[in-house]
């Protein structure tokens, strides 16, 4: 290594802060599973005997999705695009409301073990199966990726090796989340969200000292060409695109604040749904800050790192180790700073990680193993055992996601986000006809789930492998102010090349003219997800109506959600709105329904 690189900035009171962050979740989970030794049922291990804080829940939601991949790639896309990355923070709002309103009251009173009985119960098994098949599929990619960006992390500032560091991540979060269950990832989780915040506080606060505070890092903006946030006049073809931001961005969010397995069992961890609801408020506002800072350290890192790409350069390898090999250059002369930024990184990772590992161990065993073995159904004790085992199983197959993502060559957030259209937009569709839609009936959510799952493989597939990328309305970089050291004559020069070619794509520009085929694929990947949720419904609605569609006034209500039911507005406006859906009877079992009786 060159004695004059930045990772030997990365000294031993980095390590050992670093170390203390991952041996503190160890033992928080070796506790509770000591505490909790003598009580082995399912409800204890899956879901903390429902008596959670809703402090610690909100918490837990908060970093549960504001992983590493946050930390890391949240700031590599503010620094591609600019400030219209701060358009997510709305979407997320949005999404939020939807859920608080909406699923949140429905899957905490309906209290199932896993979100995908309600499709059996709504449509058929058939439906519930394919959902929970590719929902572990995605989550499973999605964690891969979530161990994948701490490796490029301590890759770039540490002598640890790329691969060494997703082994050390994987088995970390494995271990404690097999012992402990769902208390030791929560309680796991409120000790990492603080130094998660911690860190990214901190890089924001030394980076805005560093480059000249707020007026300085306006004007670099400015320079750059980075205030993008009201650029509505930019198409769905652009990199930027606000418009795609706020359609994909809903749907985006709508997966981790709603519809997902790690949120619903987090809400039903509480003992009561008010306190559900303060949870998942507790939930909104770390988010919000957490994301925000992430997007203004994107900005910083623009303003730091002005004049002089570091991929460009060939300081670092890839833009998404950006942030933390800024933060190893701002604290140099602080002691332990560094360490605790990758503590931080890794704080979301682990987070994250043992929170899926914890949802979908629960998932195969309640919806795949218990309804084929008898002997599994009837046993508290055989299904914790079996979640421990796939527990470590899912751990070592997202190990391995992780090696397979360290080939890519894309920055993490378009291939997150394309994917999830993929896997997670057909899923969220399908749950939105069941609620919203009285008439869609099972062969309408099989087609529209199928034919939904093909346009997301289609549009994932496209823009991964088959795209020629188009270069315009991408904020250029440069690297016109890079002190270079010519070794044979020992004199320093800068470079004078300044180069307008994207960071995002690094190939040449396209300028034959655009073919109908390249303009789908060329598509602002975030709004992938709007058209997959779109094709489900309506596709769905269609086919059931060609097949006959279900009559609401034979619907249990319990599975539906009008889209208005509030008292402040009248009568018919309500009935309206429920679609001939019958009101729930004040004395018909509240209850779960039963597959039988209540299926559609």
């Amino acid at each position: 290594m060159d004695e004059n690189s930045p990772k030997n900035n990365f000294g031993i009171d980095d390590f050992i802060a670093f170390a203390v962050v991952l041996l503190a979740s160890c033992i928080i989970g070796i506790y509770f599973a000591y505490k909790d030794r003598k009580d082995s049922s399912m409800s204890t291990y899956f879901f903390g005997g429902k008596q959670m804080h809703p402090v610690a829940v909100g918490l837990s939601m908060a970093v549960t999705f504001q992983s590493s991949i946050a930390v890391i790639a949240e700031p590599t896309e503010a620094y591609i695009v600019g400030n219209v990355a701060i358009w997510y923070p709305i979407t997320s709002f949005l999404a939020f409301t939807l859920s608080f309103f909406y699923f949140m009251p429905a899957f905490y009173t309906m209290d199932h073990g896993t979100i995908f009985e309600y499709l059996q119960i709504r449509f058929n098994t058939y439906v519930a199966k394919i959902a929970a098949i590719t929902n572990t599929i995605s989550t499973i990619f999605y964690m891969g990726l979530v161990v994948y960006a701490p490796a490029t992390v301590l890759n770039a500032v540490t002598p640890i090796s790329l691969n060494w560091s997703i082994v050390l991540t994987s088995v970390i979060c494995t271990f404690y989340t097999a012992l402990g269950g769902m208390k030791a990832v929560m309680w796991t989780d409120v000790f990492q969200s603080g130094i998660m915040i911690i860190g990214i506080i901190s890089v924001f606060i030394q980076g805005l000292i560093k480059i000249g505070g707020f007026g300085s890092l306006f004007e670099a903006l400015e320079r750059g060409e980075r205030y993008t946030a009201g650029r509505f006049d930019y198409g769905l073809i652009s990199r930027i695109s606000p418009l795609a931001l706020l359609l994909g961005g809903v749907g985006q969010k709508l997966n981790s604040q709603g519809l997902s397995q790690q949120i619903v069992q987090r809400y039903q961890s509480c003992k009561s749904l008010r306190h559900a609801q303060y949870a998942a408020l507790f939930y909104i506002v770390p988010t919000s800050l957490i994301f925000l800072i992430n997007v203004g350290n994107g900005l910083v890192m623009y303003a730091y790192f002005e004049g002089c790409d570091p991929v460009k350069s060939g300081e670092i390898e890839e833009i998404d180790q950006g942030v933390p090999y800024m933060t190893l250059k701002l604290f140099a002369d602080i002691p332990a700073m560094s360490g605790i930024f990758v503590a931080a990184v890794f704080s979301g990772s682990l987070s994250t990680i043992s929170s899926g590992i914890n949802s979908f161990s629960m998932v195969i065993v309640e919806d795949f193993i218990s309804p084929c073995s008898e002997k599994v159904a009837n046993s508290d004790t055989m299904k914790i055992i079996l979640g421990k085992i796939f527990v470590v199983v899912l751990g070592i197959m997202l190990m391995l996601v992780a090696f397979a993502a360290s080939l890519s060559e894309s920055n993490i957030v378009p291939l997150l986000f394309s994917f999830s259209a993929l896997t997670n937009g057909p899923i969220i569709g399908t749950f939105i006809l069941g609620f919203f839609f009285p008439w869609a009936n099972s062969v309408g959510a099989t087609v529209g789930f199928v034919i939904s799952l093909l346009l997301g493989t289609f549009l994932f597939v496209g823009s991964r492998f088959l795209r020629i990328p188009y270069q315009f309305n991408i904020p250029p970089t440069s690297t016109d102010m890079c002190r270079i050291t010519n070794a044979s004559l020992t004199t320093t020069s800068y470079m004078s090349n300044y180069t307008i070619t994207p960071i995002a794509t690094m190939s040449t520009p396209y300028d034959d003219g655009h073919s109908v085929l390249q303009d789908i694929y060329n598509i602002n990947f975030n709004c992938f997800i709007f058209f997959v949720i779109l094709t489900v419904i309506l596709v769905g609605l269609v086919t059931s109506f060609i097949v006959g569609p279900n009559e609401p006034s034979q619907a249990n209500p319990k599975l539906f959600i009008p889209f208005i039911d509030n008292s402040c507005f009248p009568d018919r406006v309500r009935r309206f709105f429920r679609f001939g859906v019958p009101e729930i009877s004040s004395t018909r079992e509240k209850s779960n329904p039963s597959f039988e009786e209540d299926k559609l």
